[in-house]
């Protein structure tokens, strides 16, 4: 495969005249091709003082799940699929340890969410084999 980059070039406009063009091209083969857009930056970050944390036990599991968390209390629990459709949501008051009952689930990947008070979640993986 032949690659050919370029870091200036000379673009119509579109009244026929030529002008500098600041993006690098890049020749494959004989086709030209456009870099990939980037985005500019734009994020926040919020920081937090806790260790928003838990663990799923057993994963894989096939019947019940243990979630177990380590420093803060939850409030909301969901299981979703990795499709994004929340299977199971519960509300949770004043427990570190909970129990979630798989009979409904089919074999497969799921995505467990907690979410605390302040409004930190944590995701975790979960693996049901039947």
């Amino acid at each position: 495969m032949l690659t050919i980059y370029a870091s200036v070039a000379l673009a119509a406009t579109n009244k026929g005249e030529y002008g500098y063009n600041p993006k690098p091209i890049r020749i494959v083969n004989g086709y030209r091709e456009s870099p990939p857009e980037i985005a500019e930056p734009s994020a926040s970050l919020s920081v937090s003082n806790t260790q928003f944390n838990f663990t799923i036990q057993p994963n894989p599991a096939n019947d019940i799940v243990q979630l177990i968390f380590n420093n803060e209390l939850p409030t909301l629990i969901e299981i979703s699929d990795l499709t994004g459709k929340v299977l199971f949501s519960k509300a949770v008051q004043n427990s570190n340890n909970i129990s979630v009952n798989l009979f409904d689930f089919a074999t497969g990947f799921y995505l467990v969410k907690a979410l605390n008070g302040v409004n930190e979640s944590k995701i975790e993986k979960l693996v049901i084999l039947k």
